[in-house]
């Protein structure tokens, strides 16, 4: 498959303003700025209060009803028909997960309403002591996981979380 690029994708609960310098927006903006040089297209369903502008071919924005600061309990029953609706349009190859507890709950059941294969890959920022089993237990459904640092990774393996993630 020589030159052909993967398509990955999946909801987001960040504005992704590009003036903010929250570490968790900027990771995020710098991430999606820098994936599409690697072969990467991106898809990504944002909040309608968004405010990253479409910048090229390689990020196709998805314009979703929720509204910048979607809780988390709740994100499930937003991003969920969105998941579905990507992995039955066959748009996606990867569905990604910019927050194990925001999108993780969703893309895993999106994918198995859908009946997909199609392999979910999370972004690990931290662990809150009050969320770590809940964390951890979705970080344990996935088929990869991204870990921002060590220490985020140290965390992971002793709440459980498989190594070869």
């Amino acid at each position: 498959m020589s030159g052909a690029r993967l398509r990955v994708g999946g909801p987001h609960y960040y504005r992704l303003d590009p003036e903010s310098n929250v570490g968790g927006e900027v990771y995020e903006r710098m991430l999606l700025e820098h994936l599409p040089a690697h072969g990467i297209d991106l898809i990504v369903g944002v909040p309608r209060d968004h405010r990253i502008a479409q910048r090229s071919e390689d990020l196709q924005l998805d314009v979703l009803r929720h509204r910048l600061g979607l809780h988390w309990a709740r994100a499930p029953l937003d991003f969920t028909p969105y998941v579905v609706a990507l992995l039955r349009s066959g748009r996606v190859d990867v569905l990604r997960g910019h927050s194990v507890r925001h999108t993780g709950p969703a893309l895993l059941l999106g994918r198995a309403l859908a009946r997909s294969h199609v392999p979910i890959v999370l972004h690990h920022h931290h662990l809150s002591a009050r969320w770590s089993r809940l964390d951890a237990a979705i970080s344990r459904r996935a088929d990869a996981i991204v870990t921002v640092s060590e220490h985020s990774r140290r965390a992971l393996l002793d709440a459980g979380v498989p190594g070869e993630l």
